[in-house]
Formats: C-alpha cells, sequence, structure tokens
C-alpha cells in the first residue's frame, strides 16, 4: 500500500506521499545528530537475537556451509523488512506527523483511511508482545533453571513440577516483570522507553563481548594459536574496534536523552551492582564444568 501511494503521489493525511517528504520539514536530521544517536539503543533492542544465528554453529551440521548462507539471508532479510519498511515510512508522511504514542503503521493507514486501522494494528502488536513475553519465559525459565542447577542462580530456579516445567525460574522472571509496574508509576510517561533502552543496554554489551571476544580469537590466530574459518569477518580487527566505539557512544549518548535517558543509565547502574553482588555471593559454589555439560546437551 505505501508503494502504490508513492508512486501515485496519493494524498496522506494533509500532504502526499513522495520523495518531497524526506527533503520538507527540515530535511535530513531536522533535530541533529545527536537524537539519532540515543536513539539507536531502541534499533539495537529491536535486533537484538541476530547474535543466536552464530551461537547455533556449535549445533549445527555442517556449519561451515549452512551458517554463511544463514547470516547472508539474516541480513538481506533485516534490510527488506526493517529498514525497508522505515524507508516507506519517512516517503509516505513527514517525520513530524508520526508520533510516539502511536504506531507509524497505524499513523499511515489512518491518514489513507483505511477504517478501524488502529484497532487492527493494535491487536497485531498485542499479539506480537504476548507471542515475545511467551517465548521470554520459556527461554529464561529454562536458562535459569540451568544455571540454578549448576549453583549460578537461585536454587528455587532448579525447580520443575510434574509436567517438567521450570516453575520455579518462570516465578521469578514474572516476579521481575513486576519491576516494570513501578518504573511505570514512577515515570509513567517514559516507562517504555526505559525499559527498552535498559535491554538495548543489555544488548550492546552482549554485542560488545562478542566484538572483544573476536578480536582476541583473530589475534590468537596471527599467531598461529589458532586456525581461522574461511567465513571471516572482513576488516577484523579494525572493524571490531569501530563497533565497539559506537556501541559505547550510543550508550553514552543516553546521557544526554532528555525523555529519561538519565534514570535509565542511572537504573541499569544499580542492576550491575546487583550483578556484581550476586556474583560474589555465588562464586564459590559454582560448577563451572556442570554448567559447560549441560549447555553442550
Amino acid at each position: 500500500v505505501a508503494i502504490w501511494a508513492i508512486i501515485t503521489g496519493h494524498a496522506v493525511g494533509p500532504g502526499r506521499a513522495g520523495f518531497a517528504n524526506l527533503t520538507d520539514n527540515g530535511g535530513f536530521f531536522p533535530m541533529g545528530l545527536m537524537p539519532m544517536i540515543s536513539l539507536s539503543l531502541g534499533v539495537i533492542f529491536a535486533f537484538g537475537g541476530t547474535e543466536m544465528v552464530g551461537v547455533a554453529a556449535g549445533e549445527t551440521a555442517g556449519a561451515e556451509k549452512v551458517l554463511p548462507k544463514a547470516i547472508h539471508s539474516m541480513i538481506l532479510r533485516i534490510f527488506v523488512f526493517y529498514v525497508g519498511s522505515v524507508i516507506l515510512m519517512t516517503l509516505v508522511l513527514p517525520w513530524s506527523a508520526y508520533s510516539q504514542h502511536e504506531s507509524p503503521f497505524v499513523t499511515f493507514f489512518a491518514a489513507i483511511g483505511v477504517p478501524h486501522a488502529g484497532d487492527i494494528m493494535q491487536v497485531v502488536v498485542l499479539t506480537a508482545a504476548l507471542s515475545s513475553v511467551n517465548a521470554g519465559l520459556y527461554a529464561t525459565g529454562r536458562v535459569l533453571r540451568s544455571m540454578a542447577v549448576a549453583g549460578e542462580a537461585p536454587r528455587f530456579a532448579a525447580r520443575m513440577n510434574k509436567h517438567h516445567v521450570p516453575y520455579g525460574g518462570i516465578m521469578i522472571i514474572a516476579g521481575l516483570g513486576l519491576i516494570g509496574v513501578l518504573i511505570n508509576y514512577v515515570f509513567p510517561s517514559n516507562a517504555f522507553e526505559m525499559v527498552m533502552n535498559m535491554a538495548g543496554i543489555g544488548i550492546a554489551g552482549t554485542w560488545i563481548s562478542i566484538l572483544v571476544s573476536h578480536w582476541i580469537f583473530v589475534h590468537k590466530a596471527r599467531k598461529g594459536e589458532m586456525t581461522r574459518p574461511e567465513f571471516r569477518l572482513r576488516g577484523a580487527p579494525v572493524l571490531n574496534a569501530v563497533t565497539i566505539i559506537f556501541l559505547v557512544g550510543v550508550i553514552v549518548a543516553m546521557w544526554f536523552d532528555p525523555t529519561g535517558g538519565r534514570p535509565t543509565l542511572m537504573i541499569f547502574g544499580l542492576v550491575l551492582i546487583a550483578m556484581v553482588v550476586g556474583w560474589f555471593m555465588v562464586r564459590k559454589r559454582i560448577k563451572g564444568e556442570l554448567l559447560d555439560s549441560i549447555l553442550d546437551t
């Protein structure tokens, strides 16, 4: 529908779809570069989990052939479905027409006069959110149980019911979810952005650790201590350094975000402190070899 509106120059809301929406209303970066950098955590949050393609290498038969195809396919899909959607949304309406309180797809369909567009998209968004929560409960519950068995998590998380459901870990995750209610009470207008950005910081940290690990791997391979596969990251380790600097810059830019950036970093700082304290509390009872065998299985 968006492509049709752009090609025909169809009226969308008060204006018309077309490339003029890219240059009008202030042109590119009308509010400067800083908002783009600070909002990049939302993009990182949306792409969280893509690194699991690499994790699957240890469980894939013929990884040398399968993984390159999977990675290339993932990049193509991101470009088509995510980047493509953003490009279309910027062409059909000016940036000033969108709001943080409404899905851009709802804004577009409502602007072209599709009846009940908002209700339909709200159902789609709610269904996707519930699906994500369900998948998150399943995955984190299982991971917490494995960690509890190995001594890295509270023993309660290792409990399972007669249907082999790790109810202990699920109850812990559900309880932690109530923190979101508290955040929503204290910061009612920015609660979603704050939680999303905190998740984005965690994902960015995961990516940084992967980049550092790969940097060390490349260094050892050049010394002849390890063997690199044929499918390699081009530009390493320079590209590793550039990406790490960018991710750190995005996190630091949160401090200058007026929509709850500083409280987000402060809350995440408390989370880091809790993680460090928890590590010192359980480090003496961790069974590293058992955890490795569980993860391998």
